[in-house]
Formats: structure tokens, sequence, C-alpha cells
């Protein structure tokens, strides 16, 4: 899993890339399962669909991410516009975050998918220098983790169940 998290000012850059032995159409279902994320995400407390029209989706997650002593907590209301089963873009509405941009790619490739997320935050908390970029990637490359680890959990329960 390739995963890089860089610092520009006050915005946090990043991105992410990995292949995974299942179909885009069960990462997508996994990447689009807003409704049950509590599940295999273990620093979410809530995930939740507030509103859909069409493919637009106003999507409100709360949790916390922690380092050692550090912890942050966060609460965030999203836009998220789908392109099915290829793009995701998500955007901050409101929050405890300055700002927040991502698109999420879901891409065949052979027998195996890739996924990419790549975008940009701006915390309202200070991130201490260092501290600040090795958290959010410790943290972004466990949540990608969890999530690749839930598709290859649901394509070895439905080839178990054929």
């Amino acid at each position: 899993m390739d995963v890089h998290v860089t610092r520009a000012d006050k915005t946090v850059i990043v991105h992410v890339s990995f292949l995974v032995d299942v179909t885009p159409d069960l990462a997508w279902s996994v990447l689009v399962d807003y409704g049950n994320m509590t599940k295999f995400i273990s620093n979410l407390e809530s995930s939740a669909i507030l509103s859909r029209n069409g493919d637009t989706l106003e999507v409100a997650q709360k949790g916390k991410v922690s380092q050692g002593l550090l912890q942050i907590g966060f609460d965030n209301v999203r836009e998220v516009v789908l392109t099915p089963k290829r793009e995701i873009r998500s955007r901050l509405i409101r929050g405890d975050m300055q700002s927040s941009n991502f698109i999420t790619r879901v891409v065949a490739e052979g027998e195996r998918t890739r996924v990419s997320n790549d975008g940009e935050f701006v915390p309202n908390a200070w991130l201490p220098p260092g501290l600040g970029t090795t958290l959010a990637e410790s943290q972004t490359r466990k949540q990608w983790q969890e999530m690749r680890a839930e598709m290859l959990r649901r394509a070895q329960a439905a080839s178990a169940a054929k």
C-alpha cells in the first residue's frame, strides 16, 4: 500500500494507492457503504447518510484519531458526489476542519482493482511539525488497510457462499 502525506504550510496533502484482489464492483460497494463503516473502520464512532439526491450524498462522520498521547476528534459533514463505480468526490460542508477535498478512484487492472485516493485538508487544530504528518500518514494507512481488509473479507464471504 502506497501512502504519502506531505504538508504545505497548513495544508495536509494525501496520496493513497493500492491493488486489491477483488472486482471493481466489490471495492465500490465497500467504499460507499457509509451506513456500515463503523463496523470496519476502527476510528469511526458514527457514519450516516443524511440525505441523497441522485448520486450526491450528504454524509456525517464522527470519530477520533490518536498517536501516542495525541488524540484528535473529528465531526464532519461532507458532500459526496458519486460517478458510479469509478469515482467518489468528497468535500467538507461543515465540521471541525477548515477544508477537505478528496477524490477516490476505482480502476480494474486485470483481475485486480486499483483504488487511489488523492486530496488535501486544512485542519482547524494546530498540528505539530513532523508529528502532524506522521499522525495523518499512520491514520490514513490504518483506515485504508481496514477498507482493503473489508473488501477481501466480503470477497471471501461471496466465494464461500457459492
